[in-house]
Formats: C-alpha cells, structure tokens, sequence
C-alpha cells in the first residue's frame, strides 16, 4: 500500500517558486505519515500552511535585507516558494499536527481509525 499511496497521493499537485524549491521528505509511519519540508532560514511566522479539499498548500514569503558596507549600499532578496500535495481520503485532516525546528518544518499527518460497521444485536 505505502509504493500506491506514495504515486497517487502526496504527489506534488502545483510547484512554483521565484527560487528553489524545498525539499521534501514523505515517510510512512504505523499511525500516519511524517511530511518534512527544508526551510532554513525562514521563520515559522512567514510560512502558511493551508489545506482545502485534500490539498495541502505550503506556502512562504520573506524579504532579506544584505548590506555591503564595503560599497554603501542594501541588496534586497526576496524569497518565497508554494508546494502542495494531495492527501489520502485516509489523513484526518481535523489531526494535522505541524511544528518547525532547525530549518525544518515537520507535519504529522495521522490515519482516520477504521470505523467497525458491527452491531451486536440483543434478543428480546
């Protein structure tokens, strides 16, 4: 399942950038899969993380200032890139957990719990 799962979901959906894309690692695990996402550099309060309709959206945007004192002046670079996935119908989006640490960004996206259609029925 994971080999199917890994072509027909989490495929990239739509890459932009004015700059080089992050990297991407997608692991599954027993209880989800772990999305790790390379984003040194760019602090979490410039990084959206968006999910519409099973597409997750990660999005950033940064404007970085560089001074030359040498030749007195401001270059000014300016850094964003979009990525989005598609996620399994299985992913409980209501679950999605995300943090950032040394320059990585980590999403916990977890499994729905299989639903028992049973019924036990009592005898009157």
């Amino acid at each position: 399942m994971g080999d199917m799962l890994m072509d027909d979901f989490f495929r990239p959906s739509s890459a932009s950038a004015r700059c080089t894309l992050p990297a991407v690692n997608i692991r599954e695990q027993e209880d989800g899969w772990k999305l790790e996402l390379a984003v040194p550099g760019i602090p979490k309060e410039k990084i959206k993380i968006q999910l519409e309709n099973n597409l997750l959206t990660i999005t950033a945007e940064q404007t970085e200032e560089k001074e030359e004192v040498k030749y007195q002046r401001r270059e000014f670079g300016y850094v964003s890139f979009s990525r989005s996935f598609t996620l399994p119908e299985i992913v409980n989006v209501e679950g999605i957990q995300a943090k950032q640490e040394d320059g990585v960004l980590s999403l916990h996206l977890p499994k729905k719990m299989p639903v028992k259609n049973e019924k036990v029925i009592s005898i009157q």
